[in-house]
């Protein structure tokens, strides 16, 4: 894809859906869903100053609810031919000054987890491929103060005396809550109930809802039905209903006041902060936290002590549990039957 970096999520939609309108399957391609493109047989030519433009339209709905449909434009090109025989050469030892064949091994890795990472419920972080099944107990677990575990595996693929070894192991990690911003501010703060989040916070409440929202990308639901992604720049610090901006005319009013005058809407818990969502310098955009809801898949890196021991918990399989585990991984048809179709 041109123009700029697109994340990877979105690359894979794209590139499926030109390999769908184009007929790749048989070609066996991979992709690392960056910049990348690897196949046995060169079907999109080997000329280096030979560039290929396709368009391609896609048409689904993202992780945030919203609803996508665009024409992109693709440009391929050729940029070498990684020799898989070096590995074989490398185990063999027929040339014991040769290092470590890293390109291949590293294009092997990406072809290993390409199908499984082409599925909408997967995450790749680094040589760990997660998965995002919230009602399957063996790969998801709710956190305490908004956080949730995600299971899956990681991978590495080594020369070895016998040739090569596929090394899989169970792998955990912990991501923020997903879903509506007001549920998971209430786990933050630790209240059983989200309705209690209508009456004024004290001042260290507040100081817990700035530091676990600032930063994380969000799904603004606008009134009407538009969705869109944004990163939270900044956390009012006054509740919706103090919270101040000019219109267009002059006129100052509160964030709750406005949504109310132009939307219709009366907002449930005008005491919580608005989001500065604007990517603009010197610009305010707010929006009210019970119309956001936070996109899945956004790590949580820093975790407080219940979340470790729960994290432990979720991890910490005995031998046979953790083969039974791994097993299961690569036979699921719903986890990407590992790499089958791919």
């Amino acid at each position: 894809p041109t123009g700029r970096e697109l994340p990877r999520p979105m690359v894979r939609r794209v590139l499926l859906a030109l390999s769908m309108q184009e007929g790749w399957a048989k070609s066996g391609w991979a992709s690392d869903w960056g910049k990348n493109i690897y196949a046995p047989t060169a079907f999109l030519g080997t000329q280096l100053d030979e560039a290929r433009e396709f368009t391609v339209r896609t048409q689904f709905t993202a992780p945030d609810g919203s609803n996508v449909d665009k024409t992109w434009k693709v440009t391929t090109k050729y940029a070498a031919t990684v020799d898989l025989d070096a590995v074989n050469r490398y185990i063999k030892g027929e040339d014991p000054e040769e290092d470590v064949p890293r390109s291949a091994i590293q294009v092997l890795e990406v072809v290993m987890r390409s199908g499984v990472s082409a599925r909408e419920n997967t995450l790749v972080i680094g040589s760990s491929v997660f998965f995002h099944v919230p009602r399957d107990g063996n790969l998801y677990m709710q956190l305490p103060g908004g956080a949730e575990a995600w299971a899956g595996y990681r991978q590495a693929v080594k020369p070895c005396q016998f040739g090569l070894s596929f090394n899989i192991d169970l792998a955990a990690t912990a991501f923020l809550t997903s879903g509506p911003l007001v549920e998971v501010i209430a786990q933050v703060l630790g209240f059983r109930d989200p309705r209690a989040l209508s009456e004024p916070l004290n001042p260290g409440y507040m100081r817990q809802v700035k530091d676990s929202v600032k930063g994380i990308r969000i799904a603004y639901e606008r009134p009407g039905g538009f969705v869109s992604n944004k990163l939270v720049l900044e956390v009012g610090t006054r509740p919706t209903s103090h919270t101040m901006f000019k219109l267009d005319d002059g006129r100052e009013v509160s964030v709750a006041q406005y949504y109310l005058t132009t939307y219709k809407v009366k907002l449930r818990f005008p005491n919580l902060p608005p989001l500065n969502v604007s990517a603009q310098a010197g610009r305010k955009v707010w929006v009210p936290m019970e119309l956001c809801k936070v996109v899945p898949g956004q790590r949580r890196r820093i975790l407080n002590e219940q979340q470790t021991t729960g994290m432990l918990q979720f991890a910490g399989l005995k031998p046979q549990d953790r083969m039974q585990y791994l097993t299961e991984v690569v036979t699921r048809q719903d986890l990407g039957g590992f790499n089958q179709g791919g």
